[in-house]
């Protein structure tokens, strides 16, 4: 029966089984029906058929090219974002409480120095405390931190002081008892106001934080996706220009300057088919090879002959200098021998 009939390739000579479209061992497109004679899709192209394929496959390469251009942008764009949005916060809560409870702190010292009116404490405090602002403004640990013990240092010279007075029996225990009181106060409602002040700042900064994180994710993805399309769009033209040029153009051969190469020997009719391409161009590159390296040659012997030419001179400059020192060593002898002739 016709359906059993056994198919060969006309290009390797594999055998095809009947309905297949390509052969299995070189990939040539086959006729159905006749299994002598490819079809002239998978024929390699000639003349200006040729010319068009090879244009066809620069545009290819030329696009690739351009998205892999793009792939790398994009992941350079990609870190230097990503760095950027990961250095986006909003202010650490910790430095934050660490503020509130160094004014809480200023709060007692200087109602305490109101109160007993000791007004050089109170001027120093705010002194601190505006070191202390400078610190928390500007994002500077280091001065928060030198605030606060400076800070706690005095809370700890009021704390002698109240002991001093607790102590000291001059005083009735009504005046003890107002002055220990109104400090404690003071002190209790400095620390319920920084705990309210720091919980509502914190409950804000998680807001704000959760904020710029979306953003942040949302941007990252963003580029994500971008860098994705790239890949997809780079498979899809690869697979079109493998498929489209495969079974005839050279593998080793796939980049522009080659390509471009391929296309001159072709316009020009220097070649007409794939073989006379490629052993042209060939040729031209070894002949292009030969040239370099005989200029190179060139190039080495100019410069040996230039170093020749400057070892010569210093020659002749050294035999000018022995012929000089022979003259005087000459001059010296004749000149001790007309000396002992004297004596």
């Amino acid at each position: 029966m016709r359906g059993t009939e056994t198919m060969y390739c006309s290009t390797c000579g594999e055998e095809i089984q009947h309905g297949g479209a390509y052969c299995p061992k070189c990939g040539r497109e086959v006729q159905q029906g006749n299994g002598d004679a490819p079809s002239a899709a998978s024929a390699s192209p000639c003349g200006r058929s040729l010319l068009d394929e090879l244009c066809f496959v620069r545009d290819s390469l030329l696009l690739i090219l351009e998205q892999y251009t793009t792939q790398a942008s994009l992941v350079l764009n990609y870190r230097q974002e990503q760095k950027r949005l990961e250095s986006r916060t909003v202010g650490q809560k910790s430095e934050y409480g660490l503020f509130v409870f160094g004014i809480a702190i200023v709060a007692v010292v200087v109602l305490k120095g109101l109160l007993t009116g000791k007004f050089d404490e109170v001027v120093l405090c705010m002194a601190i405390l505006a070191l202390f602002w400078r610190g928390w403004t500007t994002g500077r640990r280091r001065l928060l931190i030198v605030g606060l013990a400076l800070l706690v240092g005095i809370a700890f010279v009021g704390i002698t002081n109240i002991i001093h007075v607790a102590n000291d029996a001059e005083l009735p225990p009504s005046a003890v008892f107002v002055y220990i009181g109104s400090y404690a106060v003071a002190v209790v409602i400095a620390l319920i106001a920084a705990k309210t002040a720091v919980t509502r700042r914190n409950a804000k900064v998680d807001a704000e934080n959760k904020e710029i994180r979306t953003g942040n994710a949302r941007a990252l993805a963003e580029y994500s996706a971008r860098y994705d399309c790239t890949v997809r769009e780079i498979d899809r033209l690869r697979q079109e220009l493998l498929e489209r040029t495969a079974s005839w153009f050279p593998p080793d051969y796939y980049n522009v300057r080659t390509v471009e190469s391929f296309i001159m020997l072709v316009k020009n009719h220097r070649a007409s088919d794939v073989s006379e391409m490629v052993n042209l161009y060939e040729t031209d590159a070894h002949r292009r090879n030969v040239e370099a390296y005989m200029h190179l040659q060139s190039k080495q012997m100019e410069l040996m002959l230039v170093n020749q030419q400057e070892i010569a001179r210093k020659l002749e400059v050294s035999n000018l200098i022995n012929a000089g020192n022979f003259v005087l060593n000459a001059m010296n002898v004749a000149n001790t021998s007309a000396i002992l002739d004297r004596l």
